[in-house]
């Protein structure tokens, strides 16, 4: 009896153009049954209102989401002023409320003024938690708590064009954590009304953009044998490119695949510190084995704390 030859198991990022009326972990599930592979992930959720870019991790590469979502996120954004909801999007309960009608100048102001800011109100429909519960399970339940406002940053506003009397678009990136419903909230209060997310499509994720990506339509169409060989699959080398590396063998190698530095990659690491506590930023080390193609730590170097592994690998 032929027994059927299993999937290859991927390790590493693909890049999907989400479609708008479904979860992120929705897309998680689809890949799963496509791939015929358990362990995937994804890195940065997208509401089901929202469309565009999510990054669906596989296999090792489920490791590296930490360093994915501390990255820049770029959205194409529709507001439309004069209308609130529960949610801050036309996916609530919308209600209309009095409104002036602005033009592209008043918005663009408004807008830019924004930019400005650093702590906004976040969503009650937020999966942030507040004493150890998400905000969402507190407004499901209909129980009074305060929201706390948090730090964002948005930056790089361009192309606010005006679809109808009370529409607007415009396209922004955002800081880890961002809420472009607290954006849009905040442009109606700046206005004198109130404003609602009534389109949203994520074009980026750094370093990875929308060009890149594949539909789910169009995944299920591939040979995925061959996954790995078309451009919206990024290997976890690809994807950790911009960082040093180190090459260790022996006993050195040994040490590193249990979990511990050994003293003589400490040594080596000196340099590399001290530019971490002059810049006072954070970077990251991979460490290859006598295997040169197959990367076994990736080390975390932050000012003024030792080198500590952040993940380990196998088979990547």
């Amino acid at each position: 009896m032929n027994k059927e030859k299993p999937s290859p198991k991927f390790n590493g990022a693909l890049l999907i153009d989400k479609p708008s009326g479904i979860t992120s972990h929705d897309v998680v599930w689809r890949v799963r049954k496509i791939t015929g592979q358990k362990e995937v992930g994804h890195a940065g959720t997208l509401d089901p209102l929202a469309s565009g870019l999510l990054v669906v991790l596989l296999g090792e590469g489920t490791k590296l989401s930490n360093i994915i979502l501390n990255k820049e996120k770029s959205y194409a954004v529709k507001a439309r002023l004069g209308f609130t909801s529960d949610t801050w999007d036309v996916d609530g309960q919308v209600t209309k409320v009095p409104f002036e009608s602005q033009d592209e100048n008043s918005v663009k102001n408004a807008l830019l003024s924004l930019l400005n800011q650093t702590t906004y109100p976040l969503p009650i429909y937020s999966a942030v938690k507040v004493k150890g519960k998400k905000l969402y399970e507190y407004a499901r339940e209909n129980i009074e708590v305060k929201v706390p406002n948090r730090d964002m940053n948005f930056f790089n506003m361009n192309s606010l064009q005006q679809i109808k009397d009370n529409e607007f678009s415009f396209n922004v990136s955002c800081s880890k954590g961002s809420f472009i419903r607290s954006l849009v909230h905040c442009l109606g209060l700046k206005l004198g009304t109130k404003a609602i997310v009534s389109g949203l499509r994520r074009t980026g994720s750094t370093p990875f953009k929308l060009e890149e990506a594949i539909t789910l339509t169009d995944l299920e169409k591939l040979d995925i044998n061959k996954l790995d060989q078309i451009p919206c699959y990024k290997s976890i080398e690809s994807i950790l490119s911009k960082f040093k590396s180190f090459t260790i063998s022996g006993r050195d190698e040994r040490l590193m695949k249990n979990g511990a530095i050994p003293n003589d990659l400490v040594k080596r690491l000196v340099y590399d510190q001290k530019q971490v506590n002059r810049q006072d930023m954070e970077t990251y080390i991979k460490i290859y084995g006598a295997d040169e193609r197959k990367l076994i730590t990736l080390l975390h170097l932050q000012p003024r704390n030792k080198a500590k592994v952040f993940r380990r690998f196998k088979n990547s």
